[in-house]
C-alpha cells in the first residue's frame, strides 16, 4: 500500500485514486436493510458511498485503503475486501475550486468531493470505473 495519494500525477493513468480514508461517519438508512451510508475522510477528499454492510460491514473511526481505478487490477483481487464497477455520471465544478465526481454502483451511489487540481485530469463524465476498499 501506498500512503502517499496517487491523485495527480500517477504513472498509472488508470488509476484515479489510491489512497487512505478514515471513515468519519456511518448512517444507516432507515427504508434499506443492507445498505448504508458511509463518510470517508482524508486531507483531500471526502468520499460519500453506498456500502452493502452484509458483504464489507466497516466501522466509525477505522482507516481504509480506497483505489479508483479504469481498469480491473487482478494484482489486487485477493487483497481487497469489497469491489463494485460502475460509472461516473455526474462532475459539478463548484466554487472555490473544488468538484463533486458522482458515480453510481448499480444503484449504489458514490460522491467523491475535492480541489479541483487535487483530482486527476482522467476523471472525465461516462467514465467506467472500479472501487476497491480494504480496512488497513
Amino acid at each position: 500500500m501506498n500512503n502517499n495519494s496517487h491523485i495527480q500525477g500517477s504513472t498509472n493513468e488508470t488509476i484515479l485514486v489510491d489512497d487512505s480514508f478514515t471513515a468519519s461517519d456511518i448512517v444507516k438508512e432507515p427504508k434499506y436493510v443492507r445498505t448504508w451510508r458511509v463518510i470517508l475522510d482524508n486531507e483531500k477528499l471526502q468520499i460519500e458511498i453506498d456500502i452493502n454492510f452484509d458483504l464489507f460491514p466497516m466501522e466509525q473511526n477505522k482507516r481504509y485503503q480506497v483505489i479508483l481505478t479504469q481498469s480491473f487490477l487482478p494484482e489486487y483481487k485477493k487483497s481487497f475486501s469489497y469491489a463494485m464497477y460502475g460509472k461516473i455520471f455526474k462532475i459539478d465544478l463548484e466554487q472555490d475550486q473544488y468538484q463533486s465526481i458522482y458515480i453510481s454502483y448499480g444503484g449504489l451511489v458514490m460522491k467523491m468531493r475535492g480541489k479541483l487540481n487535487d483530482m486527476s485530469q482522467n476523471i472525465k463524465n461516462e467514465t467506467r470505473c472500479y472501487i476497491l476498499l480494504r480496512q488497513i
